[in-house]
């Protein structure tokens, strides 16, 4: 009787060091479980949220996200594209299309993937400890230690049987989409098509700039001017993320001695955080540059001109090198949001 009592009295501390440590790991995970990291120009944060349905959500922002029931419950995978630097679209994104390089990328996300996993079982040993010595504050050193590694090896075995060992990677063939991308989930293809040919198109430009140099010297000599070219301007508008045109501008710049650019508004699509760090790249541009704001723009994008030197024109008329330029913003760059100004503000 004594010895069924003290077998009863084990299996009832164990098993309550089993549920307690399990609770504890899955708590800690859902709070502590986000990692963040970089691959290439790529900066990531990645989420192993518990209480959740077995799917890996790809969060886009602001395009929306990708989501694809790729395993069982009680994880969901969410994987947030925080940073996209702007030399991954020209250097980084066509190399991709080559075998070795999206290798070299695939093994650079399986190594951090790996480096989460083992801070995943270290969080969920001392979710585990922790949730122990919550319940038993006169608890020995011994029971914290067997209550941590309990809870990492649980951690590790219920991810494996409900994460890794049924991944389906190819659920994603049928993903569901939310936000503005499921719209127009074809733009994903698009996209990727058209930047994987980014490198080409900006080679294409610049031969393109040194033969619009020759006609225009052509043209000249056949028509010349009959005053002195005293200030020459370049005229732009509606770049839209485009990081070749940039480069093309560069071009412009070396080709045809421009001392002055004025930009119609438009820089970016959605105005956001990620597509301002193509405002950067204007810093390196040796010439004034005057920003009209655009629908597509808004008071971060131009917060982030005016931090590189560019000279915003909003609603005044500014001179430089003795040249007047009149710029009138759109009334829909004053929102956070892209959103059509109201009728009685376009009216004034």
């Amino acid at each position: 009787m004594r010895v069924n009592q003290e077998l009863w009295a084990r299996l009832k501390y164990w098993g309550r060091l089993t549920v307690l440590s399990l609770a504890g790991a899955l708590v800690a995970l859902y709070l502590f479980s986000a990692v963040s990291f970089s691959a290439n120009s790529l900066e990531f944060m990645l989420e192993l949220v518990p209480f959740n349905r077995g799917e890996t959500v790809i969060v886009l922002p602001p395009l929306g996200e990708v989501r694809a029931l790729t395993h069982r419950a009680p994880f969901m995978i969410k994987l947030t594209l925080v940073n996209l630097k702007p030399d991954f679209l020209t250097d980084t994104l066509p190399g991709l299309s080559g075998d070795s390089q999206a290798w070299q990328l695939k093994k650079q996300l399986g190594e951090k993937l790996f480096k989460c996993i083992f801070r995943w079982s270290v969080i969920s040993g001392l979710g585990g400890a922790g949730a122990w010595f919550l319940c038993n504050r006169k608890t020995s050193g011994r029971s914290l230690l067997a209550g941590g590694i309990l809870a990492s090896v649980l951690g590790l075995l219920l991810f494996g049987c409900t994460v890794a060992l049924p991944y389906d990677l190819d659920a994603f063939k049928k993903p569901r989409y939310q936000g503005a991308i499921g719209a127009a989930p074809w733009v994903v293809d698009l996209v990727a098509d058209s930047l994987s040919s980014l490198k080409t198109a900006g080679e294409q430009l610049k031969v393109l700039s040194v033969h619009m140099r020759n006609l225009c010297e052509q043209l000249e000599q056949t028509y010349p001017a009959t005053e002195d070219v005293s200030l020459t301007v370049l005229a732009i508008s509606d770049l839209h993320n485009n990081p070749a045109a940039l480069k093309f501008i560069d071009k412009i710049i070396q080709t045809f001695q421009i001392d002055l650019i004025v930009d119609a508004g438009d820089l970016t699509d959605y105005g956001t955080a990620l597509e301002a760090e193509l405002v950067r790249k204007i810093a390196g541009l040796p010439v004034p540059y005057l920003f009209i704001p655009g629908n597509h723009d808004n008071p971060q994008v131009v917060a982030a001109l005016r931090e590189v030197g560019a000279q915003v024109v909003e609603d005044q008329i500014l001179e430089v090198a003795g040249l007047r330029v009149l710029g009138l913003a759109d009334p829909a760059s004053d929102s956070p949001s892209m959103e059509v100004a109201p009728e009685s503000k376009l009216r004034a």
